[in-house]
């Protein structure tokens, strides 16, 4: 199951993970055929999140409003380090509210057998250990087996040995304490001298939507796995891509009615396409369309979107029109 996305009123989350033939992690048996009903006949759109949460806790029982904040802000799963020190840069409380299709953590893909290295070890030495096991960064681990650094094939593209020597500086030059730690970068012969010393970090139990996140926004290839501050695993882009290869598609029900509430669920959530826009028939598994849309964009993403059901046919009867600001609404 994706992690929830930001906005997405919980509501609809529960229409999505419904039709996806996902439960609510809790030990009754008939939790999902009663959360069917639940969306046909409790939830509205206007529904409040605390109210359906509220309404989940009274037959199930289980934590919501202010004690499951409480609970989150305890919760700090991603962090920096700077130079060995950490200190509390991001909060990503972690998710079971699933039952099945648990959200995926850095502990269910991370690779624990971790090629690193120490801040006192060669250069010379460091890169041959990138080479040898095919890897573009190492983790820097202190005496104490705390990440304190990292060593990526970026930090050593300023090396001299790859570049033309520097002009000399004049006597009476200032230089800049950032062309000195340049230089010290470029010149050094010990790890620690080369190395990144400010890490983003996560733990094992932090989603992999909110690592991914991170890898991009910081434009960082591997994020190291810490637990009790120690060097537990490491998770790399090509960790997160394999995901792709694994994914499995939810079984769409077959029913014509329930595949309907699943497109309509689906088209609603991801999309913002409400029923007054589109409405969708089903006969015999295949899926009807009709309704305007904004864009020929806009088309060819609800066509993705029905290809990714995996329905038998779809026809696709949507014309595209400019919506007034009343129908945008």
């Amino acid at each position: 199951m994706a992690a929830r996305g930001a906005g997405l009123p919980l509501s609809a989350e529960l229409r999505c993970m419904v039709c996806q033939n996902q439960s609510i992690d809790d030990s009754n048996g008939d939790l999902a055929k009663d959360l069917r009903l639940l969306v046909r006949e409790r939830i509205t759109d206007v529904d409040s999140d605390e109210a359906v949460l509220n309404y989940i806790v009274s037959r199930y029982g289980g934590r919501t409003g202010a004690a499951r904040r409480a609970s989150s802000r305890g919760s700090r799963c991603l962090t920096k380090i700077n130079g060995g020190s950490t200190s509390s840069h991001y909060r990503h409380p972690s998710n079971n509210f699933y039952e099945r299709g648990r959200t995926m953590q850095a502990k269910d893909i991370m690779t624990t057998n971790v090629v690193s290295t120490g801040p006192a070890v060669g250069i010379r030495h460091a890169v041959a250990v990138m080479m040898q096991n095919n890897v573009s960064g190492l983790p820097v681990i202190d005496d104490e087996g705390r990440v304190c650094g990292m060593l990526t094939e970026g930090d050593l593209l300023l090396r001299k040995e790859i570049r033309f020597s520097p002009r000399a500086a004049r006597a009476s030059e200032i230089i800049s304490e950032i062309d000195l730690e340049r230089y010290i970068s470029s010149n050094g012969w010990c790890v620690a001298d080369v190395m990144s010393q400010d890490v983003i970090v996560a733990c094992p139990d932090s989603e992999v939507s909110d690592i991914a996140d991170s890898l991009q926004a910081h434009r960082i290839k591997r994020l190291p796995i810490v637990e009790d501050g120690r060097l537990v695993g490491i998770v790399s882009r090509r960790d997160i891509l394999g995901l792709i290869i694994d994914a499995q598609t939810a079984p769409l029900p077959k029913e014509d009615e329930s595949i309907r509430l699943a497109v309509r669920t689906r088209l609603r959530s991801e999309l913002g396409i409400t029923p007054q826009k589109v409405q969708v028939t089903v006969k015999n598994g295949q899926v009807t369309l009709d309704g305007n849309v904004e864009s020929e964009l806009k088309q060819k993403a609800v066509r993705t979107l029905i290809e990714s059901l995996g329905v038998g046919a779809y026809r696709d009867r949507l014309q595209i029109a400019r919506l007034t600001g009343t129908e945008r609404g």
